[in-house]
C-alpha cells in the first residue's frame, strides 16, 4: 500500500496516493494502535496528499496529529525532520513561502544531525567506487532517509 501511494504521488495523482496511504494507515492503526508514534510518517503522507488536493484544514489536522505522535516516546529519530519537511510542502501549497522556508531550514537541520559529518563535508572521493568515503556510513535506513530528505 505504501508503494502504491508512492507511485501515485510520483504520478502526481494526489487522490490515489491519499487512498493508498489511508489504507496503509488503517492497517498500521489496527496492528499498532491509533496512538503509536510509528504512524506519524504515514499520517504526514496522508496530510501532504490532502494539501495537494487543496483540502487544507484536513491536511492541517492530520499534520497536527502526526506532530503529536512524532513527539511521543519511541518515535523514530527521522519523524521530526520528516514532519517539518512535509509541513513546509503544505505551507508552500498555502502560499506561505516564508513559513515554508523556515520549516525547510528546521527539517534540513534535523536531517543533517542524523548524518555522519563526513557525508556533509564536500571532499574528493578517496576511491572511485566509494564516493562518500565509507560504504558503512549510510548503512541504516534512517540515515539514508535523512540524506534523501536533506537532498530534497
Amino acid at each position: 500500500l505504501m508503494a502504491a501511494g508512492a507511485r501515485a504521488n510520483q504520478a502526481e495523482n494526489a487522490a490515489a496516493a491519499e487512498t493508498a496511504y489511508r489504507a496503509a494507515l488503517g492497517v498500521q492503526e489496527r496492528a499498532l494502535g491509533a496512538e503509536d508514534p510509528a504512524l506519524a510518517s504515514t499520517l504526514a503522507l496522508v496530510a501532504l496528499q490532502l494539501s495537494n488536493q487543496g483540502r487544507y484544514p484536513a491536511a492541517e489536522a492530520a499534520l497536527d496529529r502526526a506532530d503529536t505522535l512524532a513527539r511521543r516516546r519511541g518515535a523514530e529519530d527521522i519523524a521530526a525532520p520528516r514532519l517539518a519537511h512535509y509541513r513546509a510542502l503544505h505551507q508552500l501549497n498555502l502560499g506561505k513561502n516564508g513559513d515554508a522556508l523556515a520549516s525547510l531550514d528546521g527539517a534540513a537541520s534535523g536531517y543533517a544531525r542524523m548524518l555522519p559529518p563526513s557525508v556533509l563535508l564536500a571532499r574528493p572521493a578517496p576511491r572511485r567506487d566509494d564516493a562518500l568515503g565509507g560504504s558503512d556510513l549510510l548503512a541504516g535506513p534512517q540515515t539514508r532517509s535523512a540524506l534523501l530528505g536533506l537532498i530534497e
